[in-house]
């Protein structure tokens, strides 16, 4: 197999990467859930961060690359307004197959109650923490690990499509909830194309942040006044027409501003080198 870190050293081998993952599973699965048990919401905050240190201690210890490692490449203007715009088309589109699984298959009581309680907004401080941790932490320490540091070596390995679905089905699996692993596939999906057409995950850093944030605002808001967008069981039509008459000519936009960055980039280094040269 072709050594691919001898001419990038920000590529890591897919060995040295599912290391990491597993040992970020065995983290969340243990530390996490114990970390939140005994502090609750107000150890949220380090629950979130503990999926990205394996990551991090990793990158730290062998010198790698920071920003190409996770994919944090810059953007511009065009492809953050389509992303803005596809993240709430999304969104919508989610939230509906979401309540769809959810008439199928109900989660127990229990656990949706927990969901609920962790949520649950009592005071400012409460809704900061959860704000920073659950949107701000979790978009970013989940794309980086994902979507970037999975996603990006699978796709030097095998084709784009296998890595996205592959790197969708662990972010699934990452969430130890199997009543929403159809629904987290499917957002893992939607993030997994943004960072390979983009080669950045700053759009699925934002699409996830919006997903989380409007998830949490709808469940601190009563039924009775989300009437204009639902109810329990299902997202109104109106909604999800809109978002699957937007989400197609908004891909269409987004992967051509996605091209036409590359080709400005391409020229840029092209008269780089020529600059240099002479």
């Amino acid at each position: 197999m072709t050594d691919y870190h001898d001419s990038d050293p920000s590529l890591l081998t897919p060995r040295q990467v599912f290391i990491i993952l597993f040992s970020t599973l065995f983290l969340m699965m243990f530390v996490g859930t114990a970390v939140v048990l005994l502090g609750g919401r107000s150890m949220a905050l380090l629950s979130e961060a503990l999926i990205i240190m394996p990551s991090l201690v990793f990158v730290w210890r062998f010198k790698i690359p920071f920003l190409r490692v996770f994919r944090l490449n810059r953007i511009n203007g065009a492809i953050f307004v389509y992303t803005v715009i596809l993240s709430l088309s999304v969104f919508v589109i989610s939230d509906a197959l979401d309540r769809f699984v959810g008439n199928l298959f109900p989660m127990p009581a229990e656990w949706l109650d927990a969901m609920k309680e962790l949520v649950h907004i009592d005071t400012p401080l409460q809704a900061a923490l959860l704000f920073v941790s659950a949107v701000l932490i979790a978009g970013f320490a989940e794309e980086m690990l994902f979507r970037g540091m999975l996603q990006r070596t699978l796709e030097i390995y095998r084709e784009p499509a296998i890595a996205i679905v592959l790197s969708s089905v662990f972010f699934a699996v990452a969430h130890f909830n199997p009543w929403t692993a159809l629904q987290i596939t499917f957002l893992g999906l939607a993030l997994g194309y943004l960072t390979w057409k983009s080669d950045s995950i700053l759009p699925g850093v934002f699409l996830h942040a919006t997903n989380n944030l409007l998830s949490i605002v709808f469940m601190n808001t009563s039924e009775a006044s989300l009437t204009w967008y639902g109810t329990e069981k299902q997202v109104n039509m109106i909604w999800l027409f809109l978002a699957f008459a937007v989400i197609a000519p908004m891909f269409v936009l987004f992967n051509r501003a996605c091209e036409e960055k590359k080709a400005a980039d391409r020229q840029r280094e092209s008269l780089l080198g020529e600059h240099h040269e002479e």
